[in-house]
């Protein structure tokens, strides 16, 4: 696989959420259609708005995903979520009035979408998963395995 990796500096809560849909449209324009994507936390609400602005997503990997647990990434692509109930930062986001974020990264996602796949981490914090590297290589082996499954299922 080719990586690309979008990168932005930690910007706090206020400019995080008037920066958002920006790096989102200027992020979907980068992505190549029928890629994988990994996100954590704030990541994983700018992908969900990527997917919004028509970027095109084989699969998704939301990683303690700053999300709302109602949500997922619009498309044909499979998504893994990642959750950890001691995820702190993430508790309270489902307060904040008028934004996508929530706290599907404590609790994973609750919708009814077949697509997506739950996998609890315990009681590891919002982070704790970049702590790990064998833990690491396990969600990539997930996401390349549900990748090849769904484009098989396809064919």
């Amino acid at each position: 696989y080719d990586v690309i990796e979008l990168d932005y500096p930690w910007f706090g809560r206020v400019k995080t959420r008037l920066c958002n849909k920006a790096m989102a449209q200027v992020a979907a324009a980068a992505i190549e259609p029928g890629s994988m994507i990994f996100g954590h936390s704030n990541g994983c609400a700018v992908i969900y708005m990527m997917a919004k602005h028509g970027a095109d997503f084989s699969h998704a990997t939301l990683l303690n995903p700053a999300l709302d647990a109602r949500k997922t990434i619009q498309g044909d692509c499979t998504v893994d979520v990642w959750h950890a109930e001691n995820d702190a930062p993430v508790r309270l986001a489902k307060y904040i009035p008028y934004s996508p974020w929530g706290d599907q990264g404590r609790i994973g996602y609750q919708g009814e979408d077949k697509r997506v796949q739950n996998y609890p981490l315990g009681k590891m914090g919002h982070s704790g998963v970049f702590k790990n590297n064998d833990l690491l290589t396990r969600i990539v082996m997930v996401a390349h395995n549900r990748r090849v499954a769904a484009e098989a299922a396809a064919h």
